[in-house]
């Protein structure tokens, strides 16, 4: 019998296949950002599902951290004041992106938005938590998503393109 791979207190969606890590303290409102990027994803029409809500288990498979959900749990995503909704799942996504919601974020990054996890150097992106109550946390994040392959400025911060 093989040990159960630890977990941890996150949430984690897949958008077309990549991996987005979502942490925060109870209450940041994990779940109603990954509810926002799959209604978001849905309407844009990108194949998106939930990985894993409250916990989540990490492993590293060669150079990539690959997250996945608790079987006890799957396909369930709490709404504070709904309960459990069941929502589209997928088994595991290789995680491209880590989002930290925040109480209070600096007004520019003070590192180099990046995070190591398992070893492994993974784009971060810090959000206060109030953005998720604005509707521009998806935008935020999904653009976060695509921009790994981007320049960063001369400043060496990442440089988020939100033009149409």
């Amino acid at each position: 019998m093989t040990a159960a791979v630890p977990t941890i207190h996150a949430t984690c969606v897949a958008v077309a296949g990549e991996g987005i890590l979502i942490r925060g303290e109870p209450g940041a409102g994990k779940s109603v950002l990954a509810l926002q990027l799959l209604e978001r994803c849905r309407g844009d029409g990108v194949p998106a599902a939930l990985v894993g809500d409250d916990r989540v288990a990490l492993e590293t498979v060669g150079a990539v951290v690959v997250a996945r959900g608790h079987p006890a749990i799957e396909g369930l995503i709490e709404m504070r004041g709904v309960g459990l909704c069941r929502v589209e799942t997928c088994a595991q996504a290789p995680l491209r992106l880590v989002v930290d919601l925040v109480t209070s974020a600096p007004r520019v990054p003070e590192d180099d938005g990046t995070v190591a996890l398992h070893g492994v150097r993974l784009r971060r992106l810090v959000l206060e938590r109030g953005l998720c109550r604005s509707g521009l946390a998806p935008l935020l994040v999904l653009r976060a998503l695509a921009v790994s392959s981007q320049p960063h400025s001369r400043t060496g911060e990442m440089v988020l393109d939100l033009r149409p």
